[in-house]
């Protein structure tokens, strides 16, 4: 007998700070280095893993906030000051939004994002930017816009970026 996962309401997906579930760093590492690792030469998992390990505070850049239904992890979003070396001295810089196979489409992601912007708003932020090779109409859909094109080890890409209401 087939039994359908379980999939919460995004509504009962609880959005916390990794700095407060330093357990899920190990998971989250695997996850991101697999998603990313190829755009990023000479990043092993052990830089993945501490990279994230350093994202100790609450309200601060860098931060990460993850989704969890119960005790799972299913989705994170962080706040950097910088991304990728090559990229522009601008920041800081919402990355690796990343929510599992089976979860996406609910809108944890946007959640994630939201959070994130907030986090950047209650920080003063002005602006707050984005790399992506595969999601600029996701982005473009939720009030980014298009900075400039970027190709990132050869894959074509785009800088976004998302003016915050901070007055």
């Amino acid at each position: 007998l087939w039994v359908r996962p379980r999939r919460l309401p995004p509504a009962l997906i609880h959005l916390a700070y990794l700095a407060d579930h330093p357990e899920q760093v190990p998971a989250l590492a695997q996850w991101h280095h697999a998603e990313w690792g190829e755009l990023i030469p000479g990043w092993p998992i052990e830089l993945a893993r501490e990279e994230l390990e350093s994202h100790r505070a609450r309200r601060a850049i860098p931060t990460t906030i993850i989704a969890l239904d119960g005790p799972r992890l299913v989705g994170s979003a962080s706040l950097l000051a910088e991304d990728m070396p090559e990229f522009p001295p601008i920041g800081p810089w919402l990355a690796s939004v990343f929510v599992i196979a089976g979860q996406r489409g609910r809108g944890i992601g946007a959640r994630l994002v939201a959070r994130v912007l907030e986090e950047a708003r209650q920080l003063g932020v002005d602006t707050v930017h984005l790399f992506t090779t595969e999601a600029a109409a996701y982005y473009v859909r939720q009030g980014w816009r298009i900075r400039e094109p970027r190709a990132v080890q050869g894959q074509p890409g785009v800088i976004m970026s998302y003016d915050l209401d901070t007055k």
